[in-house]
């Protein structure tokens, strides 16, 4: 058994470390939100009918075939200092004189010798800039990146507490299985994926700041309101009630309303990159610091997904979920 329990803890180490890879090298939010939406719906309906391992054998094929993809994906290789060399010499004479090139009615109106040249120039400039050192000093050392990195925090705590509390409290009082709660999960997710666009727009029209504001002030009355079934202070809220209800149509408000906060820190971290190195060009090196900042995001997503189950499951045990969800 307690193999089991090793084994079962290694496994989630390895998936959270290629998890944290697999984000920070594409960041992408719609085919994130296609994954998160059937993944507990197909998982849920799978362990309920076929067992564990059933379960676990459609992620382990999907991820065979990801390896598989990668290995023959082909990416392109940026231009070495000998290519340039060669495609600057082609377009010169020996005596330095620029080489006659033959032009027609379909010829461009620059060459690809000039083109080549014109890349090489402009990466040699980037490369002969000296970076700065200190990315992380520099950028936590400004207010607006600690906030948004508190958000993806608290964000990521909030739906990591869910996650873990739904399952147990969803059995306790309503006594639904894997798939039921698969469902919940279907229910949190689908809405997200057309609300995305509509919280995209106003971030475009107003800024970040004050979606983010409404999507907190709205998100806090639909989470003290899927703490109430089950609750003893409303006894019409329970399984022959009203809670069911109650609780779907909470879970769907929060799905609806969490696109206003979900990538928030992200995009504001990256707001604020753009604006520290339009200031002070290549103060980050030659490619910049995105990665880094994506990076340092994703820390502050694992911070949020590590401490907050640990304080959900402490809060649901010791003062009762929908306390629970009033503190959250």
């Amino acid at each position: 058994m307690n193999y089991l329990v090793w084994a079962l803890y290694l496994g989630r180490l390895l998936q959270a470390i290629a998890g944290s890879a697999a984000w920070i090298v594409c960041l992408a939010i719609l085919t994130k939100k296609a994954g998160t939406v059937g993944g507990p719906v197909v998982a849920g309906v799978l362990l309920e009918w076929q067992g564990y391992w059933s379960a676990w054998s459609v992620p382990l094929t999907i991820l065979l075939l990801d390896i598989i993809a990668r290995l023959i994906m082909i990416e392109p290789s940026p231009p070495t200092v000998d290519s340039c060399l060669e495609n600057g010499s082609s377009a010169i004479t020996h005596n330095g004189a620029p080489a006659a090139i033959e032009n027609t009615e379909t010829s461009p109106l620059l060459s690809h010798q000039v083109r080549n040249s014109e890349t090489c120039s402009r990466d040699g400039d980037i490369r002969s800039a000296a970076p700065a050192s200190g990315f992380y000093c520099r950028m936590l050392g400004d207010a607006r990146i600690l906030a948004s990195v508190a958000n993806t925090i608290v964000h990521s705590a909030i739906i990591a507490g869910f996650e873990t509390t739904f399952p147990v409290h969803l059995r306790q009082v309503f006594n639904w299985g894997p798939s039921s709660v698969g469902l919940i999960f279907f229910t949190l997710q689908v809405p997200a994926i057309f609300f995305g666009p509509v919280s995209g727009w106003l971030r475009d029209r107003f800024g970040i700041r004050y979606p983010t504001m409404a999507g907190w002030i709205l998100v806090a009355p639909l989470i003290w309101l899927l703490g109430i079934p089950g609750s003893l202070n409303y006894p019409g809220a329970d399984a022959k009630g009203h809670g069911k209800a109650i609780f779907i149509l909470s879970t769907a408000g929060i799905g609806m309303v969490m696109p206003l906060i979900l990538g928030a820190g992200f995009v504001h971290t990256i707001i604020v990159l753009q604006d520290i190195e339009s200031k002070e060009p290549n103060i980050f090196g030659a490619h910049g610091g995105r990665s880094r900042a994506f990076a340092m995001n994703s820390v502050g997503f694992n911070v949020g997904l590590m401490f907050g189950p640990l304080f959900s499951t402490f809060l649901s045990e010791a003062i009762g979920y929908y306390y629970m969800n009033i503190t959250l």
